[in-house]
């Protein structure tokens, strides 16, 4: 099992949207970008393919925070 280590300038940003529709719930808009050591050589056709299999991943967790953040 190894680790990779996230390096600066690595950052999560929430923006928030106006509704959807008029009166309806408020949206947040999230970007994540990650520099990423990974300690070892990985070819590029890995990384394209773990970033579009585990986005969903950060997706429900961006929502997940957010959700959060709005109960406190």
């Amino acid at each position: 099992h190894r680790r990779f280590k996230a390096m600066r300038p690595s950052c999560m940003k929430f923006s928030p949207l106006p509704p959807a529709r008029p009166g309806g719930s408020e949206r947040t808009m999230s970007e994540v970008q990650m520099y990423v050591d990974p300690g070892m050589s990985v070819p590029s056709f890995l990384i394209s393919f773990v970033l579009k299999v585990s986005s969903h991943i950060y997706e429900m967790s961006c929502i997940l925070a957010a959700a959060l953040f709005y109960l406190v």
